[in-house]
């Protein structure tokens, strides 16, 4: 038996599975990654050292330079019941898609007068809330 003599030559890496694999990462983190909603006011705090970190379950209020206050909570299912009851409490109706869409929003500085016509517009729409009054210092 003998032997076959061999080409010599280096052998080719075919790149084909690895350009296909490459774009179907591409392609997953596109589809499955989420945007972040524009905030009514841009905050830039200062640095922190400390370790302990600070629950995200709680309101965030937020007051910028001309005194104007915005509001947001990070949790979806508890920004669902404060909705509730601030529409109780000043008689403002909300329909059950507007308590679900106010989840997924984030902070905001609308009254409460405005706020269901805030919630059914549209991101675009929402733009010309912008810029936002902030929400009454008496309520």
């Amino acid at each position: 038996m003998s032997k076959k003599p061999s080409k010599g030559g280096s052998p080719t890496i075919d790149m084909t599975p690895m350009v296909d694999l490459a774009f179907l990462l591409v392609t997953f983190f596109m589809l499955t990654a989420s945007f972040r909603m524009a905030e009514p006011v841009t905050v830039d705090p200062p640095s922190s050292i400390g370790d302990v970190l600070l629950p995200e379950n709680h309101i965030m209020v937020t007051v910028d330079d001309n005194g104007r206050v915005f509001f947001g909570i990070s949790n979806p299912v508890a920004k669902m019941n404060a909705l509730k009851e601030l529409g109780a409490k000043y008689k403002v109706n909300f329909s059950p898609e507007q308590i679900k869409k106010f989840s997924g929003l984030t902070s905001f500085g609308v009254d409460i007068k405005d706020l269901p016509r805030y919630i059914d517009s549209k991101e675009e729409e929402r733009q010309k809330f912008q810029p936002q009054k902030g929400v009454p210092l008496d309520t």
